[in-house]
């Protein structure tokens, strides 16, 4: 898969090679772009709209692999998100750079062709007066190309809204909004196919935004008689006071509730007390208010840490009470849509702080989470806290999800503890071979004796190329143990196309460890006479230099060379 995204993201400028199929996905909304992969975007970004197109090309065409049935429209969306996501790099970028950047972006989206070029602009316009990241990038077109995505929006079975959207939305001002009316106007009689019906809709579309600026800002009175708010401005008016204040109260009752906890000293009153502070920080979480939740956090596995029992443990059930709460959830949900932000880091902290309470609760998210992305999120985060919890992570093992199985078995083989191989040893006879698969890969990351002593046990596996990568995982210290299973795969009769490539692996194995005990085999494969199958011939011929590397005679090695 990732060789097919490559070839789909080089095109004729080896630019876009440097990104990886990981990154496409990111860029589609679907997982969290490293730094590295976000610089690499902003350097195509700087290399001229060409490059920049290529790329969203690229991202184009991975999301109708990814996304089968998807219609043109819901493409453009996606890649409307990946807009999204090179906006959200450009802002972290130098001001004085910015310009250049969102030039380049927007230019790239006007030589994109057909179907992603119309369907994307489309997009764009009926989204500009919602959306920032269209707002930004229509900004950063002359008042010629507007007028030409306006029209180009129309001839491809749009309606007049676009337009006035896409005029409104960008706020294009008095002066522009009235060249881009003229050149819509003057286009449109041009062509001589929609009419005057037509162009007075697109007028009217215009209109209000050139109403608004056609007044002189310094001759306005203003009558406060005729000053009116409609209730639904009134209403989010009131909600956004009534948030603001929500939040604020939240802040002061917590961290008074966390003054009441380190002055208690009476069992019953600390229950209460905990009881009633748990129920608030999720409020924290839902109002964002993530530095004031890593305050608290933190003061409370202080009071924890030094408070005496049972008041510790006390204290200590409120930690694992608020990570097995809603409220992670929502943690978590935030910390995949702030990725790539100051809150992200914000978040981070603050499971840093309850990181001996959060595996089980993040396992279990895990288990039901349908986003690759986002269960690559939750996997990294398991790996940065799980070094002291292999037991608790080691517990799932047995779960009948056998996804989940195998996540937990790519967090024990990141994590590389010897103390995970108990767990993954359970796994070697696991019915789904995507786990085995993963086991084995686990163990060869923890690569201690034991590790290898248990890749042994995947080389009579059920499964063709479960064996041959456990052949390809076998070091010198497993060899007296897989010796017993190396001759029979080499004694084995009769090349067939099945068996073909385990053998050849066997014989590279053997001679890659040096393995004497297989000479006897290798030998009687290399005087063996095939005829008529070509693939025996090549067994031969790899038997012959096995024993020639094996036996260390130079003269044996010739002859081996010469022979092939």
């Amino acid at each position: 898969a990732d060789i097919q995204v490559k070839e789909l993201a080089m095109g004729e400028n080896n630019e876009v090679e440097v990104l990886g199929q990981d990154a496409f996905h990111s860029l589609l909304g679907q997982g969290r772009l490293t730094p590295e992969e976000g610089a690499q975007v902003i350097e195509i970004l700087h290399s001229g709209p060409e490059d920049v197109g290529n790329l969203l090309s690229a991202a184009y065409a991975l999301a109708g692999e990814a996304l089968e049935g998807t219609t043109e429209e819901g493409r453009a969306d996606q890649l409307l998100r990946a807009t999204q996501s090179v906006d959200r790099l450009i802002l972290n970028e130098p001001l004085d750079q910015h310009g250049t950047l969102y030039s380049n972006l927007a230019q790239a989206l006007l030589m994109l062709e057909k179907p992603l070029g119309p369907s994307l602009m489309r997009t764009l316009l009926d989204k500009a007066s919602e959306d920032v990241t269209a707002q930004v990038i229509l900004e950063h077109l002359s008042s010629d190309q507007i007028a030409d995505v306006i029209l180009k929006s129309l001839g491809e079975g749009g309606v007049i809204k676009p337009a006035g959207t896409g005029a409104g939305g960008v706020r294009l001002g008095y002066e522009k909004a009235k060249t881009v009316l003229a050149l819509v106007e003057m286009r449109l009689r041009e062509q001589g196919k929609y009419g005057p019906l037509i162009t007075e809709a697109v007028e009217r579309a215009l209109q209000p935004v050139l109403s608004a600026a056609e007044e002189d800002p310094l001759a306005v009175e203003f009558d406060e008689s005729q000053i009116t708010v409609s209730d639904e401005e009134m209403k989010r008016c009131l909600r956004e006071a009534h948030g603001i204040d929500e939040a604020g109260s939240i802040r002061d009752v917590v961290r008074t509730l966390v003054d009441v906890l380190a002055d208690s000293v009476e069992k019953e009153e600390l229950v209460d007390v905990a009881e009633t502070l748990a129920g608030y920080v999720s409020g924290l979480v839902e109002h964002r208010d993530f530095a004031v939740l890593r305050e608290i956090l933190q003061r409370v596995k202080t009071i924890a840490a030094t408070a005496g029992s049972p008041l510790a443990d006390v204290v200590n059930g409120l930690l694992k009470r608020i990570a097995e709460g809603p409220g992670v959830e929502s943690l978590m949900a935030a910390l995949w849509e702030m990725r790539m932000t100051p809150s992200e880091q914000e978040i981070q902290a603050c499971v840093e702080v309850l990181a001996d309470q959060l595996v089980r609760p993040l396992v279990r998210i895990l288990g039901e989470e349908p986003r690759a992305g986002m269960r690559a999120m939750l996997r990294d985060l398991l790996v940065r806290i799980g070094s002291k919890h292999i037991d608790e992570l080691g517990a799932f093992i047995t779960d009948s999800r056998w996804y989940l199985v195998r996540n937990i078995a790519d967090i024990l083989g990141r994590l590389r503890s010897p103390e995970g191989i108990p767990y993954l040893v359970r796994l070697v006879r696991h019915w789904e071979p995507r786990v085995r698969t993963q086991a084995m890969d686990a163990l060869v990351s923890i690569g201690t004796d034991a590790a290898q002593e248990t890749i042994s046990a995947f080389l009579d596996d059920r499964e063709d190329r479960i064996r041959l990568r456990a052949l390809r995982s076998l070091d010198a210290r497993l060899l007296p143990m897989a010796m017993p299973a190396l001759r029979a795969l080499l004694e084995a009769q009769g090349p067939s196309n099945r068996s073909f490539g385990l053998r050849q692996a066997g014989i590279e194995t053997v001679a890659r460890l040096g393995a004497r005990d297989a000479i006897p085999a290798l030998k009687k494969i290399a005087h063996t006479s095939f005829v008529f199958n070509k693939q025996g011939r090549e067994l031969r011929r790899l038997a012959r230099m096995a024993l020639a590397r094996i036996e260390g005679a130079p003269a044996v090695m010739d002859q081996a060379k010469r022979a092939s």
